[in-house]
């Protein structure tokens, strides 16, 4: 599925549509899904005591194995179905709530939302952000279920939780969060909350992109 891009034509801020940051985020999604899997990884094995955890890590390897691989590899009888389907009945394993399904879920959500499952994506990272366990998890789940939002048209959630990125402890982004809110103030034609966003990105960014973009709002 294409995705979106935030500006079919940058000299038009008409046409800056829903998401720029996409394909930027998910380069920078990436890694952190690294660091963060190399963690939970790291937790369930350091408790090997903890029965429960154990099992819950004993069932994600197989959905990887029977169920994700083979229809990220198109074998026969796979399908993006029975990925969600199997997927959600890791939600109700104990561990679950301890957020060790975090990392996964925006792994999976990504699959869905390729495969025009956004629905199903935005149910998923929901769950995972219900039980996500820390600071770190939570900022990923809320900064990917945002974009997931916005991109849907959903403009009221997706400031919602743009608006809630600002007040996490962890924020890597936070230029491009302001950015982002900006043009959806726009779209709900809050002039003024939109300008300040657009300023704020122009007094503090260093990413020429955000900056070209910003100012043109702005004219």
């Amino acid at each position: 599925m294409a995705t979106q891009t935030l500006a079919n034509d940058k000299n038009n801020p008409n046409a800056i549509q829903v998401d720029n940051s996409y394909s930027i985020f998910k380069v920078f999604l990436i890694g952190a899904i690294v660091i963060a899997v190399s963690v939970v990884g790291f937790n369930f094995y350091q408790s090997g005591q903890d029965t429960s955890r154990a099992e819950l890590g004993d069932r994600l390897f197989q959905f990887e194995t029977n169920v994700l691989t083979p229809f990220l590899d198109k074998k026969e009888g796979a399908s993006i179905d029975t990925v969600v389907a199997e997927f959600n009945k890791l939600f109700t394993h104990e561990a679950s709530k301890a957020g060790a399904l975090s990392s996964d879920s925006i792994k999976v959500s990504d699959i869905l939302i390729d495969n025009d499952k956004a629905d199903e994506a935005a149910k998923i990272l929901k769950k995972a952000l219900e039980s996500a366990g820390d600071d770190m998890a939570k900022y990923f789940i809320i900064t990917r279920l945002a974009v997931l939002e916005q991109n849907r048209g959903n403009i009221d959630e997706a400031i919602r939780l743009n608006e809630k990125l600002l007040t996490q402890k962890i924020n890597f982004l936070t230029e491009k969060t302001y950015f982002d809110l900006g043009v959806l103030y726009m779209k709900k034609g809050n002039t003024e909350k939109a300008k300040s966003s657009f300023n704020y990105v122009i007094e503090k960014s260093k990413d020429e992109t955000l900056l070209k973009l910003s100012r043109l709002y702005l004219k």
